[in-house]
């Protein structure tokens, strides 16, 4: 599967000009053997890469990669206790020396290191891609710990992706498991999306969000033949994958790929009010599907009336986003200015009420959700993330502001209570 990306940069019905990095995205068994194809096609014939893996992506592909691409310097970090920190940064810069590019093997915390090593270096980065396990293989941020930190830092894209089916499909399902929860997580990040541009006019592209949605609801179809190992299925969870990120990269930022979900993941994942999960990312991203789609579903059911409890907001509560964020208050206030909820009303929200519950009624149902997960073998409660589902209601009240946008999880707390 040799994805056309021409098709991604045409003229948009929307009126907006759509950019995308990637030259090549390749997805088919036996695809690192036309890696030095890739790497010619990308304008790097004849250079030479920092080839970046651990001990465990060495033997999975980097050997092979090796063996393709001869004139190499290579990096193979140890893979336990492998973060994106500055003792990774160090051991990659140790073995850059005269490199003309950075190629990761691995999946996500090795393509984060990736990107930002090639970012320091002003070079292309390029991704062997392990594992089915996260959409960023295309994504223009790397999330990194800095400082002991969580931070995402833009980076360039990387300008190609190739992933052997051969591969990618022997990763520890876990892995794989943790790539579905993460797609299926666009059911509440379209639907968030699309809730904001009903209510106060977010840009929304309609061919964005239906290549994304496509996609999603072809990987939920498959689940079962996903956990079952066929390969095409497995090659479908990929496109799926590297197509939101591509999504990303077309809409200028994860819009597309995020919402309600993925902000109770981040705010897991930075241990705000949590310690020790135990997650994938994807993990965290499947349970905070299951959270949020239970909220969705429950609050749409019992609100007949909206008109009757609907208040204007009332702004943001510095005093209590300080308490709670700590160290991530400036980050979020950043992230919220200029706050968006301001340019919605009860008016607004009311008059796009039915717009509303016709976007929550098309999203599957809390029990279809936990089914998808049960069948694809991924976590579907808080606990088995090592997340304290007593905490649920200060979570949802306060992971919104990691990302600043309207989500209706944000709408509830904000003008329902």
């Amino acid at each position: 599967m040799n994805i056309d990306l021409t098709r991604f940069r045409q003229p948009c019905a929307c009126g907006h000009t759509h950019e995308i990095t990637a030259k090549t995205v390749l997805i088919e068994s036996g695809a690192i053997q036309k890696l030095p194809q890739v790497v010619k096609e990308c304008g790097l014939e004849g250079k030479k890469p920092c080839i970046v893996c651990d001990e465990n992506t060495y033997e999975a592909a980097g050997k092979q990669v090796c063996q393709v691409l001869p004139n190499h310097n290579l990096v193979v970090l140890k893979a336990e206790g492998l973060h994106p920190n500055e003792d990774a940064i160090n051991g990659i810069n140790a073995g850059y020396q005269d490199s003309d590019y950075v190629l990761s093997v691995g999946s996500g915390t090795l393509n984060d290191l990736g990107k930002y090593v090639a970012n320091e270096h002003k070079v292309p980065t390029l991704s062997v891609a392990t594992a089915a396990s996260m959409d960023g293989f295309v994504s223009t941020v790397a999330a990194m710990t800095l400082n002991n930190f969580k931070v995402t830092k833009i980076c360039p894209a990387p300008i190609a992706v190739v992933a052997d089916t051969d591969i990618f499909s022997k990763a520890p399902y876990r892995l794989t498991a943790s790539g579905i929860g993460d797609i299926i997580g666009k059911y509440t990040a379209l639907s968030d999306w699309r809730i904001s541009h009903e209510v106060w006019g977010e840009y929304l592209c309609e061919n964005i969000f239906d290549i994304e949605y496509s996609a999603v609801v072809k990987v939920a179809e498959n689940i079962d033949n996903i956990r079952a190992g066929k390969k095409e299925a497995y090659e479908d969870l990929m496109y799926a994958l590297v197509l939101s990120g591509l999504a990303m990269q077309m809409m200028g930022n994860s819009r597309p790929a995020s919402g309600s979900e993925h902000h109770l993941s981040h705010f897991w994942e930075l241990n705000i009010l949590n310690k020790n999960h135990n997650g994938l990312h994807g993990e965290m991203v499947g349970v905070g599907l299951a959270c949020v789609t239970k909220v969705y579903k429950d609050f749409m059911a019992k609100t007949t009336d909206p008109a009757a409890i609907i208040h204007p907001y009332r702004g943001m509560d510095h005093e209590s986003l300080k308490k709670v964020l700590g160290f991530m208050y400036e980050d979020a206030i950043k992230e919220s200015t200029p706050d968006d909820m301001l340019n919605v009303t009860p008016e607004k929200v009311i008059a796009a009420w039915p717009k509303i519950q016709e976007i929550i009624g098309k999203m599957p149902s809390h029990e279809e959700i936990l089914d998808m997960l049960h069948r694809a073998g991924a976590p579907s409660t808080m606990e088995e993330v090592g997340v304290d589902s007593k905490l649920l209601p200060d979570y949802l009240k306060y992971s919104p502001f990691i990302r600043g946008r309207i989500t209706l999880v944000r709408l509830i707390d904000l003008m329902f209570s």
